[in-house]
């Protein structure tokens, strides 16, 4: 191990000791890692054993080093390369040795034991004293910054095209990269930035959630075990099959639920059956019916005489007060005449404290009788308040009717309108949502598309269903073929995220009744050079005639096309961004080629003049005979 990998040992050892936090660091591979729960577990390698190799490397916090040379598209000079991490510089620093360093690696070189040597004047066999580094001495190299603005870069997050300059990389690119690989806060799986947040918002299982019957706040991961004890989720009766809160199964079990078992009061009786069985048991036979009639009524006498009893009873406290009494009348004879006034103004007080009872249960009744009051207005204003708003349902109904009446209307005479459309163009096709952009020249055989603002087009051909864009239709001369062009901007098939695909597809035409069939043309797509119109990218094909899609076209099925699976490359198209795709506009050239077909044969047998037996041509003019 030489001396550079003891001296990195040294520096992650001593990070991980002082417990210093990777949040927001940046790996050699560009990769940048947030895990905030990593940095609060410090590293202790005497508790560790190989089989925790693993759990001890995500513990070890990942240290910011310089960019990876993978970014230049060339191989980039010594001069800009870092003389600790051999990554490109990431703000470059100048030791007074002349040797460059990151300004990230030179924080961690300060962390280790000095005096530090500069492996590059080690290299150069410099003496032992001129390799020491002066850690504190070294200062911006702003020559090495202007001159790294110029190198040219890209990038290597999975699935990105960017190519640009080191400057714009470094300012813009590297912190606004959708394709960058970051990171979950929460559970610490690494993903791309562009599906970072709704994995933290739908998928991770650290995330926080609110449960629907409780409004207990969890983690997702936890969700499954709380529905197992939450008291509020609805479970369902083995008896009833009826859905009840959790902490309420019980009560239902017991009291509600239709299928529990009653037993039968009668004395003689007895008899346990499911609750809805109690009434066939009732009749089973008179004397049955007799027998529990008697229990009942025998019953009923019985709790009139305890209600009776209840009622006839004075209160608790009235039976306290008159104890009270009786015992101050018998202590009356023995004591004095005073004793005696004052026993009698005891009494008169046993007396009033017996009547505050009875105020009481005068003022609880009045209280109750307001309150009844008070009911029996909502409740005749919740009648009201019901009324009206079942008038103004049947209003509602009624307009939703006569609405609905007038769209079956309109839809009818829609119908009719496009019953006459189509008598009057029967090839007519309805317009494709699909369509994008303008023909800018059409004209025998040859036709230009012009496609603005195509970065939008590739966006959603990578990120929406619109995986593909039709050119307006065109012909191929005033009696020829109705054709489209249909490109697929992130490509089609096997060439999918690879190349550019574009097609030819037919369409019915006015004129297909005269036309060859099929269709037998060579087709040539170019992909114009619109920087110095020398490097046009072009592709031929001759049409299958064998297959459908040269067949005549029918209004009522979609024709399928033919065409080029790879026009351009998509890596073609980011590195010469500017050639073809200049101010976001594209322009892509079809010629078709009819020389190899039999439709000019076709479109001369047309002409009267070479048909008809009933006239002769002499000298540029036709006569007849």
């Amino acid at each position: 191990m030489d001396a550079l990998d003891v001296q990195a040992d040294a520096a992650l050892e001593a990070m991980a000791d002082t417990g210093s936090a990777a949040e927001g660091a940046t790996s050699p591979t560009g990769v940048a890692v947030s895990s905030p729960s990593l940095s609060k577990t410090p590293h202790n390698p005497s508790n560790s054993s190989p089989s925790d190799s693993s759990s001890e490397i995500k513990q070890i916090p990942v240290l910011q080093t310089g960019y990876p040379k993978e970014i230049a598209e060339k191989e980039v000079e010594e001069k800009f390369l870092c003389g600790y991490c051999k990554n490109i510089l990431r703000e470059p620093m100048q030791s007074e040795c002349g040797h460059r360093f990151c300004n990230c690696c030179r924080q961690k070189m300060l962390q280790l034991p000095q005096p530090f040597t500069c492996q590059a004047c080690v290299e150069e066999d410099l003496e032992a004293e001129s390799c020491v580094l002066s850690l504190e001495g070294m200062f911006e190299d702003k020559a090495a910054i202007r001159e790294m603005k110029k190198i040219k870069v890209k990038c290597i997050n999975p699935g990105c095209t960017w190519t640009g300059l080191f400057h714009d990389y470094i300012t813009k690119h590297e912190k606004t990269c959708d394709k960058k690989m970051l990171a979950c806060s929460l559970c610490g799986s690494v993903m791309s930035q562009n599906r970072l947040a709704n994995h933290q918002s739908k998928h991770c299982p650290k995330r926080l959630i609110t449960c629907q019957y409780c409004q207990q706040q969890m983690l997702q991961e936890q969700e499954e075990k709380h529905r197992m004890t939450c008291p509020l989720v609805p479970v369902k009766c083995d008896r009833c099959s009826t859905s009840v809160p959790r902490n309420e199964l019980k009560n239902h079990q017991e009291r509600d639920c239709i299928h529990r078992d009653v037993i039968c009061p009668v004395p003689d009786c007895h008899k346990k059956m499911p609750k809805e069985q109690f009434s066939s048991h009732l009749n089973e036979s008179p004397k049955m019916v007799q027998k529990h009639l008697l229990y009942l009524f025998d019953r009923i006498a019985q709790l009139e005489q305890e209600l009776t009893n209840v009622k006839m009873q004075p209160p608790p406290e009235t039976r306290q007060s008159e104890q009270g009494v009786a015992a101050s009348a018998e202590g009356g004879g023995a004591r004095s005449q005073q004793d005696g006034a004052d026993g009698s103004q005891g009494a008169v007080g046993g007396a009033e404290s017996a009547a505050v009872p009875e105020s009481q249960a005068s003022a609880t009744l009045k209280l109750h009788e307001d309150l009844m009051s008070v009911l029996h207005g909502e409740i005749l204003r919740c009648i009201r308040q019901v009324e009206v708003l079942m008038a103004g349902r049947a209003r509602e109904t009624t307009a939703v009717r006569d609405l609905s009446g007038k769209v079956e209307n309109l839809q009818r005479l829609l119908g009719t309108v496009d019953m006459r459309l189509n008598e009057i163009q029967p090839g007519r096709l309805p317009i494709s949502t699909a369509e994008v952009g303008t023909l800018v020249e059409c004209a025998d055989g040859i036709a230009t598309w012009c496609i603005p603002q195509f970065s939008q087009v590739r966006r959603e051909a990578v990120n929406s269903p619109n995986v593909y864009r039709d050119s307006p239709p065109f012909t191929t001369g005033s009696m020829g073929y109705k054709m489209k062009i249909r490109i697929f901007a992130d490509g089609d098939g096997s060439a999918k995220g690879k190349a550019m695909s574009v097609y030819l597809h037919l369409l019915p035409g006015p004129c297909d009744d005269l036309l060859p069939w099929p269709f037998q043309a060579d087709v040539h797509f170019v992909l114009i050079d619109q920087k110095d119109f020398k490097n046009h990218k072009s592709g031929s094909i001759r049409s299958p005639i064998t297959e459908q899609s040269c067949r005549q076209p029918s209004a009522t099925s979609a024709q399928p096309g033919f065409g080029l699976e790879a026009l351009v490359t998509l890596l073609e198209m980011g590195s010469e961004l500017s050639r073809y795709n200049l101010k976001d506009v594209l322009y892509l050239r079809v010629l078709v080629d009819l020389k190899q077909s039999k439709l000019p044969a076709r479109l001369k047998t047309l002409d009267p003049r070479l048909n008809s037996t009933g006239f002769r041509q002499a000298d540029g003019a036709t006569y007849r005979k």
